[in-house]
């Protein structure tokens, strides 16, 4: 039996951050699964077709987790449109790095 879409994630990363999504996939509790991975590119982050085309071909998701820096609004914008919880996880020196360059 398949995962339900209760548990199902669908998982948001840079194409150079593979060992963060990995980390991220073997620390989720049982009974949940990563089921789709996609590879963002921030050159053409404003193309949403491959997050559409997962979200109707391999959903429904019980979310959509984005590890990429700074998130993807286009990304967000199809969770959203598709009726899928989006969340982006901040799990870089990104937020210190904007502070500094501010001062």
């Amino acid at each position: 039996m398949g995962a339900s879409s209760a548990n199902k994630l669908l998982l948001v990363h840079e194409a150079n951050e593979t060992e963060l999504s990995d980390l991220f996939v073997s620390s989720l509790p049982s009974g949940v699964s990563v089921s789709h991975r996609l590879t963002v590119d921030h050159e053409q982050d404003s193309d949403e077709t491959p997050l559409c085309d997962a979200l109707s071909s391999e959903g429904p998701f019980a979310a959509v987790v984005d590890l990429s820096w700074g998130g993807w609004v286009a990304g967000r914008r199809a969770a959203a449109e598709g009726g899928v919880p989006y969340v982006h996880v901040e799990a870089s020196n990104k937020p210190f790095v904007m502070v500094r360059e501010r001062q």
